[in-house]
């Protein structure tokens, strides 16, 4: 009951973009899943070029569930092999993304980071009630709290209870803190790739963002974007 308090708190008063749908896909998952599955939002994982972000990452006996949350209200349409998916609304057309490829960044990720095998590891998009599908989708995009009907159809075990203990193990110690200063890296890494180095400022002092690699801890030899005013900024 508790957890349920300060699920609704948060889906209230959230006010991150696409905020409210990725807390009440959390509270659905608890709500339907319960305890045979562990539900982990909002998890930031390093890669070898920055960060990569997850909306939900849930884990079980059947395998380890990776969900991409999608707020969109009007008509979707989109294919599993299209590059390019439409949102129509209000007779506006807008591009997006195949979330099924960005999704797979995301499992690639969490393979990467907890060293595991790409069979257990399954790929789910879901849509909010507010998106209407009006072309074919695939099994793996699902609406509303379809998505975990969708889970329950993986009967098969692939891992044992110890093993998932392990999996969340790994997980709590490899992922970055929640909080603003991880999303404002992320954010600021991902407008980077998307612009190109040195076109963004860093969020905390407004200085030239640039790609540097790690020397030591357990991320050495990876690369991550931060402040060129270094070290007084530690953006």
């Amino acid at each position: 009951m508790l957890k349920f308090i300060q699920d609704l708190t948060r889906f209230i008063f959230t006010r991150k973009k696409g905020g409210k749908a990725e807390v009440a896909t959390a509270i659905l998952a608890r709500f339907h899943l319960r305890n045979t599955y562990m539900v982990h939002e909002h998890v930031t994982l390093p890669t070898p070029d920055g960060t990569t972000q997850i909306d939900l990452l849930i884990l079980s006996r059947y395998g380890i569930f990776v969900i991409e949350v999608k707020d969109y209200k009007g008509w979707i349409f989109g294919g599993e092999k299209q590059r390019q998916w439409t949102h129509v609304r209000f007779r506006k057309k807008y591009k997006f993304q195949n979330p099924l490829d960005q999704n797979y960044k995301h499992t690639q990720a969490v393979q990467q980071c907890l060293g595991l095998d790409e069979s257990v590891v399954h790929s789910v998009v879901n849509f909010s009630n507010y998106g209407d599908f009006k072309s074919p989708m695939p099994a793996k995009v699902t609406r509303g709290p379809a998505f975990t009907k969708y889970i329950k159809t993986f009967t098969d075990v692939l891992l044992t209870e110890e093993e998932v203990l392990e999996i969340e193990n790994r997980l709590e110690s490899t992922m970055l803190a929640r909080g603003r200063a991880t999303d404002q890296q992320h954010l600021a890494h991902v407008e980077a790739i998307q612009q190109g180095p040195g076109s963004v400022p860093c969020p905390s002092c407004g200085g030239q963002m640039v790609q540097r690699t790690a020397r030591k801890g357990k991320n050495a030899g990876n690369t991550f974007w931060g402040c060129s005013n270094f070290p007084q900024c530690r953006f």
